[in-house]
């Protein structure tokens, strides 16, 4: 019975592995709404983050291209089971924006640079934030450019300066102290689908 367990046990493990090293449903999907090169650098994080058990929960993932301007939608999760597309705008750090044109052009990784950083990230628990008045998902920084992030506080959080009447009025989101902010309306979908253990990867196609 052990061994019978064991053997199942193995052929799962390969069968994932396998899946992962597949061009699944969910990255034909990015493909398609991203940057080529972007998604390639993202699957190829996500690919060893899977080897190195990092990555809890492969049903969903996001990237995050933050070569598009503030007003686009850039925050793009993925269901790799069904190839569900959402899609959201999302905000950029005020060091990384420092004529707030609506463009990050800076990067960081430095506390209080309120730079946005590259890299991969695996989300962690969600809880209100007090000072952001939100919700917010913590977020683990698994790259040499994102390192500092648990540190640093870098969270996913609901934010009024991302919301849509913001964007109406000033043709852009506001910056964050380098979070990838949403819109309040839209962070408990946000929060639903990017549960503990899922792999974001936020890049910069420019």
């Amino acid at each position: 019975m052990n061994r019978l367990i064991f053997s199942l046990l193995i052929f799962r493990c390969f069968n994932l592995l396998a899946s992962v090293h597949t061009l699944t449903i969910g990255w034909e999907e990015a493909f398609n709404h991203l940057d080529r090169d972007l998604v390639e650098e993202a699957r190829e994080a996500y690919i060893e983050l899977f080897e190195m058990a990092e990555i809890k929960d492969l049903e969903h993932f996001a990237i995050i291209d933050l070569g598009k301007h503030s007003s686009e939608e850039r925050f793009f999760i993925f269901n790799d089971v069904t190839g569900t597309t959402f899609s959201y705008k999302t905000t950029h750090g005020r060091g990384s924006d420092t004529n707030h044109d609506g463009f990050a052009e800076l990067f960081g990784n430095r506390s209080q640079s309120f730079k946005s950083s590259l890299g991969a990230y695996i989300t962690s628990f969600e809880y209100f934030s007090q000072t952001l008045k939100s919700h917010a998902i913590k977020l683990h920084g698994l790259s040499d450019t994102n390192s500092n992030a648990w540190n640093r506080g870098i969270v996913i959080h609901g934010a009024w300066y991302a919301s849509p009447e913001y964007l109406k009025q000033h043709g852009k989101l506001g910056r964050s102290l380098g979070c990838p902010a949403i819109s309040h309306s839209e962070y408990n979908q946000v929060s639903d689908l990017l549960t503990p253990g899922k792999f974001i990867y936020i890049g910069n196609s420019n």
